[in-house]
């Protein structure tokens, strides 16, 4: 519980815990219960730590649940009261119990009574050993303060020391929500009202008391609780006074410095008239509003939070503020303070009342507010709270500008300005969203609360912190006034107020500018507002005579006022319009902006004026202001200057500036809006393009502005004003200004080129780009600072005065900057300024820098001159990279301009050997790549100049190969893009050069490799791929040799393969990687080609290493795409089948170097030109592919003919995989790139051609294993290219001449591949079946012999074994004979008796000599029985039967197999024709055991095979047919062997029961009716004393005669066999019986005893003679199941005893073998007739008995798990019964 979240289980485990509780206090002496207590208690107390509220309301749901279902009158409190006590010390009725119980009990009554007893107890001022009870104790209590019964609440009440031990925030507050409770129930009245009223005064009583004795410290929250009922209600009455009364004991100062009124007479306090109670609320708040009058500070906040906890609270606070600021007294300075303190707060009440509707508070007059507190304190009883403090509020703000406004006229001399409160009121007013009820309190504010009401709100028009409803709301006020202005009727008071107004004017350019579109509509309206005053001024100078006296009076300032007023839609909706208006108004030019007859009203003096009016007025607001103005007047242009307060306001800008950059004067620093000023003035100033009108003063104020030198490269000061001279410096000023200022200009710009602001850099680069520049100026500086990097490094050289007026030359451009970081900038520039006219002659001046930067020396005073001027020491080798970069970069920039043979003699060899021993002498790989980079741009240029320094380039380069980075990849790729056609035009050696290269690249990145030698590649020629590969491979296997030689010839082959691992391997692979497969594919075949004639010494390795290559090359992603189309597969087949003869021609010839090198080797070089040539198959048509094996077998070497069979071979094997491959692929919609080789229309002529080349070679070749060879493979291309082709017909005729002669191993291929080519040309070959046949059946007897002598030209062989050839001979004729019969099957029927001679007679096919050979002759045996008719192979297979019991049982066991397929395969009309004579056949064969033949060995065998055939034959016989057929056999079974002796032969009848356990197994019940003929028989043979003679002579011959005649007759095994054939025949008989159509009760009755009679029958002594015989034990499963079965079959019982008991009566006998025949009989009764068998089990009884006595142990066994079994049947002991 303290683990598991269980909060929605805790009143289900309650209810289970309490349940048990009451059930064990209703024990009576229950020894467990205090037990039951403890757990129960620290369960609810683990519940109670997280889920407390839901541990009650389940308690008190349960309470509820039991008082009401509660039978006996029990209470369930005080049972669980007696689980729950753990001490009877404790009186029960303030035991935990009741704190969880009866507190929390369901009924009122119950939660009294229990806190009157912990009320008359004391428990809570005494002592205790347990705290937790306490705890638990104070809760309960807390909790029944909010209990909804008022009588609980006051019996909690009464409880003494409650607040000593309870948490003092928790207590209050229940006491607060106590208070607030009851004032809600008096004020609605009702029943309840009077006790409210009671536990109200109670609860203050006890909460002032006991907390003023135990919690002084909590006073303020007291008093705050208190505060809400000091009102007086005629409701709450009682307890108001109460609150009144109470409030001075609270020791609160605010209380206790207030004379509060609470004591009425007895008469009053029973009936109070309203106007009484309102006297009292009255005097109470002007107490309280004196006391907050005396030190607002320090109540205000305490007062605001009172007033925030109710309504009524609320009134009460806003009531005296209103009345502390109606107070008389001489002294304002305290109202106006409680003016400022009261504010805040007064603002947060109105934002909480949220007012209903505009017109609350109209009614109300600032000079009668005493009467309206006076309404108000009486209307304090109405509902409507909200409504009655929105008036006071109201009131209040008019008490505020009351007092405000008494503050003015005291203080006529304090500014406006300085009053704060003031300015708050008018934000508020203005900025409140109930503004409109404000409107008559900002009226008043601006008439009477200020002395210069223009003044007081001009200053919301130009602040820059103002948000911008507080400027329109501004406007809009002033707009008022200009309204009351121009309508009012009064002449002098009107006049200057309209001079106040107008003057305003350039001020409101501010808010015309603004980016608010409300302001701006605002400030229009007060332009509307000014034309009407103007208009209203104008009449009144007129009439007054006092015309011209300001600027604003003029005609043309109305005109202007006027226009502006008309555009009021454009300047309202774009703040960017005003601008440009204002300035083409004003501007002497003229555009259609402004219209024309507007400029005709107003002329250019007087649009000066009205400039010098609205620039005097506005250069005297704040920054913010002037930037405002002056940025809305910028179009004028340069008119602005021609004002002298512009001009001046510049210069001291500057001036500030540059003070503040000195540092002489570091407080004067310029603002924000100072600064933007100055970026206005500095914009303006550049925009004008005509100086001449601009003194000195002026340049130098630009210099000025260029400078940041001693300033912050982040100080706005330093960057802004730069930023805009740069910014708007414009090559049309540039070119303007003098040489020497154009110097000093350009000089600056070199400075700032490298400032540390970024934003300054950007500038600075942007203002070169626009500048013109000439290429003498550039000279110039380079000298000066060349000059003085000498003087410095060198002083003693020159003469002190042109030392010092050098350094004075280059201090006055670049000041105290050192040389390093100027020759940088320039540098830089130089490079970066492409438009300088003549660059061609800055080349020598920079190389004259690039010789010094080689020169220790001059770089010495370099660092000499950095280190005087600066503190940090110069990184020498950063800026001598840089410099030399930065040089050689823009030597190459400029050279690039050059057209290649530049005749003018502008560089020389001096120049170019300078660059080269700079690049050797520079480390630095990037100042390297940049000299490479300026040696190709010479080259390029100047081809010639490079050509006769070309060995001391390539020597450079040398070294430069190395370096791994991508640029210098590219800078050496171009660089050998010129380089390498000028070593061309010299020498042709490519091996020389690639020698040179590839010896270079040994320390060369693998990547950088790969580009240097693709370069070189496209400028040798593509063609050259194979050589170039050819000698990296060669290399590799060079520089390997060495290591090779140390290694034995086994480790050669790790070796070569480890070498595809280094790096000329790899570059091989990366490079053709870089080609199109177009490009490297036809170079594979060169490669061989090449390494064949130049690679004789290493060709082995080379040949390894180039296979491998190879192999690899086959995977590439491009190549195996690309052959996906058609387009592409056809390209390159050529390449393919040129590729195929290199492989093959190169894995031969590595054959001759068998003896010198290690197998291993030869092995993996064998291997991987198998896998190419896989590869490359599958991707060849079939016509390339034939020609190029057609070709390779023109070749003169034996071995290449060989190896090219072979691959031929090979791959046609490899293309039936390559097309199921392709299926699979269709279906599973992939792509293969292996295609299989088919023969069609184009390829056919070429596939024709190479079979008569293999034929050839067959005819021709005198090598015996190339004729082998060619055999194997003509034999598979018919296999696995079957067609039409006429090709295939010449070969057979061939092939089969060649047949008879020729050796063995010959011969067999050449069967088989005739057997292939009949198979492909099927009835095309009929022509040459005889003379296969003859041929081929030839060869077949010289290797095998029949034993019937049929041929005479057999074999001699004696031995069983065979040989090799033999096997492969027979295998061969075998297989053709398959495919002859599959293809010419109709046409067989002349050799039929030579192939079944073959096929069955001959030992090798049928005795299992060989596996392959059985399995071959037995697919031949079953195909010749599918495949011939019935008619014509049933004859020959007949005559066959006298040969095969010469053979052996084997063949005829083969024999009759092949004729039950026959029969298998006969439709109705051929068994209708021929089952008679096959049958009368099997007959025959049956009487094979009588005849006991010495060939046949395993007579048990043949049975089997003509029993399979009968069976086979009688499952296609009708009933009708097969009736006489089985009678027949029947007969023949019975027939007399001897006539003389009237014998019947035992072997005919074992046979014959073989048969019928056969029949009856395959027909099952169809067969069992004819069991009706066998019966008789049965028991005949069964029967001890049976007469075994025949049916005919039975009448004749005297009983007793035949028995005395035949019984010594009778064989002891062969009856045996019999009698356990008849038992099986007869257990088939009764399990298939289901209609019990045999076994009836009398059938029964004849063969229960003959049967049971078995069991006393003596085995024979010996069954070796007879091989199939049963033995004992078979013979006694069968005999238990047959008459077990039989008794299941009988199904009654009247049978069952009968059985029964003579299968126990065996049991009696003195062997064992009948006891145990009898007791598993018995078992299997029991097991399967189950129940039914319980009826048999008292006569059983006695049996067992006697058997449980038996001495031996098995019977013993047997007998009492027999007795256990019929127990269990019979649910009873049965040993009682033994």
């Amino acid at each position: 519980m303290e683990t598991l979240p269980i909060k929605n289980f805790v009143e289900r485990i309650v209810r289970k815990v309490l349940g048990n509780c009451i059930k064990a206090s209703r024990v009576t002496d229950n020894p467990d219960i205090n037990r039951t207590g403890i757990w129960a208690k620290k369960i609810f107390a683990a519940i109670e730590k997280k889920y407390s509220c839901e541990l009650r309301d389940a308690i008190r749901k349960f309470l509820e649940e039991s008082e009401i279902n509660s039978v006996k009158g029990d209470s369930t409190s005080k049972l669980l009261s007696l689980v729950f006590d753990e001490s009877k010390s404790m009186p029960s009725e303030i035991s935990d119990a009741n704190i969880w119980f009866s507190l929390d009990h369901p009924k009122a009554v119950v939660r009294q009574s229990a806190l009157s007893k912990i009320a008359k107890s004391d428990i809570l001022k005494k002592n205790t050993a347990n705290p937790q009870k306490f705890i638990n104790m104070q809760d309960a209590i807390i909790r029944s303060l909010y209990d909804d019964d008022l009588s609980v609440v006051q019996a909690a009440l009464s409880i003494e020391g409650l607040a000593a031990i309870s948490s003092p925030r928790g207590l209050l507050k229940a006491y607060d929500d106590l208070l607030v409770k009851c004032t809600d129930i008096i004020h609605k009245g009702g029943s309840k009202a009077s006790k409210a009223c009671d536990v109200a005064v109670s609860c203050l009583e006890k909460m002032v008391m006991e907390y003023q004795v135990h919690h002084m410290e909590h006073a303020k929250d007291i008093a705050t609780v208190v505060f809400g009922l000091l009102i007086v209600h005629p409701k709450t009455l009682k307890v108001n006074l109460k609150a009144l009364e109470l409030a001075k004991k609270i020791q609160w100062d605010f209380y206790a410095s207030s004379p509060l009124v609470y004591e009425l007479t007895a008469p009053e306090v029973k009936n109070v008239p309203l106007e009484s109670i309102a006297s009292i609320n009255m005097k109470n708040i002007q107490a309280f509003a004196e006391t907050f009058l005396s030190n607002p500070n320090k109540h205000v906040e305490w007062l605001a939070d009172c007033g925030n906890r109710s309504s009524f609270s609320r009134t009460l606070f806003l009531l005296i503020v209103l009345q502390a600021l109606l107070i008389p007294t001489e002294v304002l300075d305290k109202q106006v303070n409680l003016c400022q303190v009261c504010l805040p707060a007064l603002k947060n009440e109105w934002s909480h009342i949220q007012p209903k509707g505009d017109c609350i508070g109209d009614e109300i007059s600032i000079d009668n507010l005493e009467k309206c507190i006076t309404e108000l304190v009486k209307h304090i009883f109405n509902n409507d709270t909200d409504a009655l403090n929105a008036r006071i509020l109201v009131c209040i703000f008019w008490g505020l500008l009351r007092v405000q406004s008494s503050y003015v006229k005291q203080n006529s001399m304090i500014d406006a300005g300085e009053n704060t409160a003031l300015d708050d009121l008018f934000m508020y007013f203005i900025t409140s969203p109930d503004n409109n009820i404000f409107q008559k309190h900002l009226q008043y504010l601006v008439a009477n609360c200020t002395g210069a009401p223009i003044q007081f709100i001009s200053k919301y028009l130009v602040d820059e912190g103002l948000s911008a409803g507080v400027q329109a709301e501004s406007l809009l006020v002033l707009a008022s006034i200009c309204s009351t202005c121009a309508l009012s009727e009064s002449s002098s008071m009107d006049e200057s107020l309209c001079m106040q107004l107008l003057r305003l004017f350039p001020s409101l350019i501010v808010p015309l500018s603004h980016e608010n579109k409300d302001v701006r509509s605002s400030a229009m309206k007060f332009i509307e507002g000014l034309s009407l005053v103007w208009q209203r001024l104008s009449t009144s100078v007129s009439k007054n005579g006092n015309n011209g006296k300001f600027p604003m009076s003029s005609p043309a300032f109305g005109v202007f006022l006027e226009s502006l007023a008309n555009q009021k839609a454009m300047i309202s909706s774009d703040a960017r319009f005003l601008p440009a208006y204002i300035s083409s108004m004003l501007s002497p030019s003229q555009d259609l902006m402004v219209p024309e007859n507007l400029h005709e009203r107003i002329d250019q003096p007087t649009k000066d004026a009205i400039l010098n009016f609205i620039l005097h007025s506005s250069l005297k607001l704040s920054p913010y202001g002037k930037l405002m103005v002056l940025s809305a007047l910028k179009g004028v242009g340069s008119i602005l200057f021609k004002a002298e307060e512009v001009k001046s306001l510049f210069l001291y800008l500057l001036d500030r500036r540059s003070q503040h950059q000195s540092g002489h004067d570091s407080k004067q620093i310029l603002t924000t809006h100072e600064t933007q000023i100055l970026c206005l003035l500095l914009e303006v100033l550049f925009a004008v393009e005509d100086q001449t009108n601009f003194g000195s003063e002026t340049f130098e104020a630009l210099l000025k502005a260029l400078k940041v030198d001693g300033l912050s490269h982040e100080d706005p000061v330093a960057v802004m004003p730069c930023l805009t001279a740069l910014q708007n410096l414009q090559p049309v000023f540039f070119e303007n200004l003098k040489n020497d200022t154009k110097d000093k200009v350009f000089g600056l710009l070199i400075s700032l080129f490298r400032a540390e602001n970024l934003e300054i850099r950007n500038a600075t680069r942007d203002a070169l780009l626009r500048i013109n520049v000439h290429a003498s100026t550039f000279v110039k500086f380079i000298e000066l600072v060349v000059a003085h990097g000498d003087e410095r490094g060198n002083p003693k050289r020159i003469k002190r005065s042109e030392n010092l007026n050098r350094d004075n030359h280059f201090e006055e451009y670049f000041g105290e900057h050192p040389v390093s970081s100027i020759l940088v900038s320039l540098l830089d520039i130089l490079f970066l300024m492409k438009n300088v006219n003549e660059r061609l002659c800055l080349l020598q001046p920079l190389c004259q820098i690039l010789s010094k930067l080689l020169s220790d020396q001059w770089i010495s005073g370099i660092v000499c001159q950095y280190n005087k001027g600066s503190s940090e020491t110069l990184d020498v080798p950063s800026f001598v990279k840089e410099t030399q970069q930065l040089v050689l970069l823009t030597l190459k920039d400029i050279i690039d301009t050059l057209q290649s043979g530049y005749q003018d003699n502008l560089l020389n060899n001096g120049n170019v050997n300078l660059l080269i021993n700079f690049i050797r002498s520079t480390e630095d790989v990037g100042t390297r790549n940049h000299g490479l980079s300026l040696i190709a741009s010479l080259a390029k240029a100047f081809p010639q100049l490079v050509s006769e320094n070309i060995i001391d380039l390539f020597v450079a380069i040398g070294d430069a190969v190395k370096q791994e980075d991508s640029h210098s990849q590219h800078v050496m790729e171009d660089l050998l893009s010129v380089l390498v056609p000028c070593w061309l035009s010299k020498t042709t050696s490519i091996e020389k050069l690639l020698q040179i290269f590839i010896k270079s690249l040994t320390d060369v990145a693998e990547h950088r490799r790969v580009t240097l030698m693709m370069y070189l590649l496209r400028t040798l020629g593509e063609n050259s791929l194979s050589t170039v590969i050819m000698y990296l491979l060669y290399t590799l296997i060079e520089r390997g040799s060495h290591s090779l030689s140390k290694h034995k010839k086994s480790h050669c082959v790790l070796s070569l393969s480890a070498m595809s691992q280094e790096w000329e391997y790899g570059l091989a692979v990366n490079m053709t990687g870089q080609c199109s497969y177009k490009l490297w594919f036809p170079c594979l075949c060169k490669l061989l080609q090449e390494i064949k004639v130049h690679q004789k010494q290493v060709l082995l390795p080379m040949l390894h290493l180039a296979l491998q290559f190879i192999l690899l090359k086959l995977q590439d992603t491009e190549l195996r795409f690309e052959l996906e189309a058609e387009e592409a597969a056809n390209s390159i087949q050529n390449s393919l089948g040129t590729l195929m003869e290199e492989v093959v021609l190169c894995t031969v010839s590595v054959k001759d170097k068998k003896g010198d090198i290690s197998g291993d080797i030869l092995k993996e070089v064998r291997n991987n030109s198998n896998t190419v040539l896989k590869i490359i198959t599958g991707w060849m048509h079939a016509s390339t592919y034939f020609k190029g094996i057609t070709r390779l077998l023109e070749h003169p070497e034996g071995l290449v003919k060989r190896k090219t069979l072979g691959i031929l071979c090979e791959t046609a094997r490899v293309n039936n995989m390559v097309q199921n491959k392709q299926r699979k692929a269709r279906k599973l919609k992939r792509s293969s790139l292996s295609t299989a080789l088919q023969v069609d229309k184009s390829s056919c002529p070429y596939f024709s051609e190479l079979c008569y080349k293999i034929l050839e070679l067959i005819d021709r070749e005198s090598d015996t294993s190339v004729k082998i060879a060619a055999i194997s493979s003509l034999e598979t291309l018919a296999k696995e290219y079957p067609s039409e082709n006429p090709a295939y017909s010449k070969c057979l005729a061939t092939i089969i001449s060649h047949i008879s002669s020729g050796d063995s191993v010959t011969s067999s291929g050449l069967i088989n591949t005739a057997g292939s080519l009949i198979n492909v040309l099927g009835s095309k070959a009929l022509p040459q079946l005889p003379l296969i046949m003859k041929n081929m059946l030839q060869r077949a007897h010289l290797v095998s012999c029949c034993p019937s002598g049929k041929y005479a030209h057999g074999s001699p062989r004696t031995d069983a074994s065979l040989s090799n050839q033999s096997v492969s001979m027979l295998l061969s004729v075998l297989t053709t004979i398959q495919v002859i019969v599959q293809k010419l099957g109709e046409f067989v029927s002349p050799y039929l008796e030579e192939i079944l001679d073959l096929v069955i007679l001959h030992p090798e096919c049928a005795t299992q000599i060989d596996s392959k050979l059985d399995v071959k002759a037995a697919d031949v045996r079953g195909l010749l029985t599918e495949t011939v008719p019935v008619r014509l192979i049933l004859p020959p297979l007949l005559n066959l039967y006298s040969s095969a019991t010469k053979c052996g049982d084997a063949s005829l066991s083969l024999s009759f197999q092949m004729l039950a397929n026959v029969v298998g395969t006969m439709d109705r009309l051929a068994v209708g024709t021929y089952h008679t004579k096959i049958y009368e056949h099997c007959l025959e064969a049956l009487d094979l055991r009588r005849q006991n033949l010495d060939s046949l060995k395993n007579i048990n065998l043949v049975e089997q095979s003509i029993i399979h055939t009968i069976i086979t034959l009688t499952m296609k016989l009708t009933e009708s047919t097969f009736r006489p057929v089985f009678l027949r056999t029947l007969e023949w079974a019975e027939s007399e062997v001897d006539q003389s002796t009237s014998k019947r032969s035992m072997d005919r009848a074992i046979v014959f029961y073989k048969l019928v356990n056969k029949l009856a197994e395959q027909h099952r019940s169809l067969f069992t009716p004819y069991f009706k003929y066998l019966l008789e028989g049965s028991v005949q043979y069964l029967s001890e004393d049976g007469v075994l003679i025949s049916s005919k002579r039975k009448k004749k011959a005297k009983l007793g005669d035949d028995i005395v005649k035949y019984k010594d007759s009778l064989s002891g095994q062969k009856l045996w066999n019999l009698r356990a054939l008849i038992l099986k025949s007869l257990h088939k008989c009764f399990l298939y019986d289901n209609d019990q159509k045999i076994l009836d009760s009398s059938n029964f009755q004849t063969l229960l005893k003959p049967i049971v009679s078995q069991f006393v029958a003596e085995p024979p002594e010996s069954l070796d003679s007879v091989p199939d015989a049963p033995s004992v034990e078979e013979v006694d499963e069968i005999l238990v199941s047959c008459l077990g079965q039989m008794a299941v079959t009988a199904r009654s019982d009247v049978l069952w005893k009968p059985l029964n008991h003579e299968v126990l009566m065996q049991t009696r006998s003195d062997n064992v073998r009948p006891k145990m025949l009898g007791l598993k009989v018995v078992r299997y009764m029991v097991q399967h007739l189950k129940e039914e068998y319980v009826a048999l089990v008292p006569e059983t009884i006695p049996f067992l008995g006697e058997l449980l006595e038996d001495v031996e142990l098995p019977v013993k066994t047997l007998s009492q798990e027999i007795l256990k079994e019929m127990e269990t049947l019979s649910g009873e002991s049965l040993r009682e019964y033994l």
